[in-house]
């Protein structure tokens, strides 16, 4: 068979539930909150998005904004850490978060619009966005803890790592390439990775030139449609990227297409049901909308927050594509693709959702919902039918 369709204009076209939603009812049946909580946290929501909206069009409103935003999700954390009814904590911060924007509702802000930015390019906006997260990684978080993560995963899901030992490995949507290093460390002969991302791919290459890292390349690709032949690739490798594309069946389909038919993959997509800690992050999403990015980003770097903890914030406030998928519809996508073997992944690292619902967290499915989407996937279509 011959490559797959070529490289593709970077203008997309959105068209996905996640980019669609509106009201704090839009948020709240998309992470699937159960019904009895959704009644009880729905008011509450409805009056601080109200505040939210009222704060206006500022620099000032956004910082607002991302401080209520980041406020919310050190609560959370604490209502998840005390034994009460998780639902209870939550309802009650909510409560508060309304109280803090209506009391402050006299209290003028400065009148600073932002510039007004051109977000209708869906690639080039969340290849910019990415390329500004990849810049703060400390070299510990960059080299070690994506190899540390990595076989953590592996090993508690009874797979080996020597899996990627000499292995010709593509790591589709590379970002800032820790993963590449990471995997490259775990044996692979050769990592290729690819992103749309200029700016994250020259991190990539400059990390690697820095730490002496030999046999891993960098190209810049549009992801959902790769310039590379049929079968390729040992191992194909996507953690944490098709989520945020218009299109992730065509993303898993280029994916099983440049993977050789005995070889083997990694899938990572954000999951649904999410729970409350997934309805935290849509609710950001949801008041952050219009936000300028780099007020955003500055508070983090305000704070001295870290580049991972930044990451792990505006990762999923910010890109305009950010979709949540049942498992159900993973498996269908992976089955519409040709894949025929799977495994969904039951255990995670420490910090994983996964693996606080395996380790029985109480009332973990109303926190986490049903965790993360890791997929191992081994082997495709002409590999199983000869």
């Amino acid at each position: 068979m011959g490559a797959g369709p070529r490289m593709q204009t970077a203008q997309a076209t959105q068209h996905t539930r996640s980019d669609r939603l509106e009201t704090v009812d839009d948020v709240l049946s998309y992470v699937m909150v159960p019904d009895a909580a959704s009644e009880r946290l729905r008011p509450h929501g409805r009056r601080l998005h109200a505040a939210v909206r009222a704060l206006g069009v500022s620099r000032h409103a956004d910082l607002v904004r991302v401080d209520l935003c980041h406020r919310l999700r050190l609560s959370q954390d604490r209502v998840f850490a005390a034994s009460d009814d998780p639902v209870d904590g939550y309802e009650r911060l909510l409560e508060r978060a309304v109280v803090f924007l209506e009391a402050g509702a006299e209290l003028p802000l400065a009148d600073d619009p932002p510039p007004q930015a051109d977000r209708s390019d869906v690639l080039e906006t969340t290849a910019n966005h990415y390329g500004h997260l990849w810049r703060g990684f400390s070299p510990q978080h960059y080299f070690d803890e994506a190899v540390e993560l990595l076989r953590a995963r592996l090993t508690r899901n009874g797979i080996d790592p020597q899996d990627f030992k000499g292995q010709r490995v593509l790591d589709c949507g590379c970002g800032g390439g820790r993963y590449s290093v990471a995997l490259k460390r775990l044996g692979a002969a050769e990592v290729v990775g690819v992103d749309w991302s200029e700016e994250a791919l020259a991190t990539a290459k400059r990390s690697a030139e820095e730490g002496g890292v030999e046999g891993v390349s960098y190209e810049r690709a549009n992801v959902l449609a790769l310039p590379f032949e049929d079968g390729t690739f040992d191992v194909v490798f996507s953690n944490g990227l098709l989520h945020h594309t218009p299109d992730a069946a065509a993303g898993i389909r280029e994916l099983v297409r440049v993977m050789k038919p005995e070889g083997r993959g990694w899938l990572y997509l954000y999951a649904r049901p999410g729970g409350l800690d997934r309805l935290t992050h849509y609710l950001a999403r949801l008041f952050l909308k219009d936000s300028d990015h780099e007020t955003c980003r500055r508070y983090c770097q305000a704070l001295a927050l870290s580049g991972n903890r930044t990451f792990f914030l505006l990762d999923l406030w910010l890109p305009p594509i950010a979709e949540c998928v049942t498992p159900g519809e993973v498996e269908a996508m992976l089955r519409k693709a040709g894949c025929q073997r799977w495994r969904r992944l039951t255990r995670g690292a420490d910090q994983d959702l996964i693996e606080a619902i395996h380790r029985g967290v109480p009332s973990a499915a109303v926190k986490y919902g049903v965790g993360e989407n890791r997929y191992y996937l081994e082997g495709h279509r002409s590999f199983q039918t000869g």
